[in-house]
């Protein structure tokens, strides 16, 4: 009798300790995606701060992401040349 019902918890405990862990792994997975995301919007957060009070980094972005110079710069375009042989 004992092994019968020790067989049969271990036919129904086996499976859910396995849901456990998996689950377990889920959540760490899932946690440190959090904290991923975190950083990225205190990133974000920092740079629309900077937009919105600091002159620097409004012209900082203009000349990194639009191409744009001060009266008197050049801006210089590097191509990587192995995408444009891939395009050919």
């Amino acid at each position: 009798m004992f092994l019968t019902s020790s067989l049969l918890g271990a036919y129904y405990l086996v499976p859910q300790i396995c849901e456990h862990r998996e689950l377990d792994l889920k959540l760490e997975d899932s946690s440190s995606q959090v904290r991923i995301n975190e950083k990225e919007i205190d990133r974000r957060r920092a740079m629309i701060e900077g937009l919105n009070n600091d002159k620097d980094t409004v012209a900082r972005v203009a000349r990194e992401k639009f191409g744009l110079c001060r009266p008197g710069e050049r801006v210089y375009k590097f191509i990587d040349e192995d995408l444009l042989e891939d395009n050919k």
